[in-house]
């Protein structure tokens, strides 16, 4: 299963997935790193989890509409980008219904676009399986996977709207962390965090940068556990 996320914050939206996804052979599970966060062009990022197969052809419908999107998304434009994308949904799953007489465990695909509105400012938006569109940025974030409930309690725990960029990073870090390493939902090393502030370029950041911020995750624990050790409750 998989683990992609997006926060809102002052100026900026952070996205973070786990890498790992898993296939099957005659043999068992087969473990692959993979990427689930695209840089589609300087202010426009594609994110989903799902079925490989229709998360190719959703990211190539969405980059055909990358110049309107960086022009600002509205509404009326995720619309238009829902309506393309449904029947190739429909199609997948009725196919897949048609042979195996159900439709449990049907391909899908789940999507995180980030793309700036008409003043410039980074939003999020979510087109779901059932081909439903909704803007996120008034709730400020959103998990997409199987692992999503473990997401939101990780997120809900610390997010705050208007948080600056690095305080979002660390939080990403945090939730996909503490996920792969209970190895939660078969999610997988290494964390993929991508920045995209209002006015400069969306970017994944480097492994360089990443060894930092695990520095800065390892010392938040151990503060946490301090913190809990002088607390004290009368019973």
């Amino acid at each position: 299963m998989s683990l992609v996320i997006a926060l809102k914050g002052k100026d900026c939206v952070v996205a973070a997935s786990d890498s790992q996804v898993t296939s099957q052979s005659s043999g068992g599970p087969i473990k692959h790193v993979i990427k689930k966060i695209y840089i589609i062009n300087d202010s426009v990022i594609f994110a989903a989890t799902g079925t490989i197969s229709l998360i190719q052809k959703s990211f190539t419908i969405v980059k055909q509409f990358r110049n309107e999107l960086e022009k600002g998304a509205s509404g009326k434009l995720i619309d238009s980008i829902t309506n393309c994308l449904f029947p190739i949904i429909k199609k997948a799953s009725d196919d897949f219904k048609a042979y195996h007489g159900t439709n449990e465990g049907a391909p899908s695909v789940d999507i995180i676009l980030i793309a700036p509105d008409k003043k410039g400012e980074p939003t999020i938006w979510h087109i779901g399986k059932d081909g439903n569109d909704e803007n996120f940025d008034e709730i400020g974030y959103i998990c997409s996977g199987g692992a999503d409930t473990f997401g939101y309690s990780i997120i809900n725990s610390y997010y705050a709207h208007n948080l600056n960029v690095e305080k979002l990073i660390l939080i990403s870090y945090r939730t996909l962390k503490e996920a792969t390493r209970i190895n939660a939902y078969g999610l997988g090393e290494p964390i993929d965090v991508l920045v995209k502030r209002k006015g400069e370029k969306a970017r994944m950041l480097s492994r360089g940068e990443m060894k930092k911020i695990e520095g800065v995750y390892v010392r938040w624990k151990m503060h946490d556990s301090v913190f809990l050790n002088t607390l004290k409750v009368k019973l």
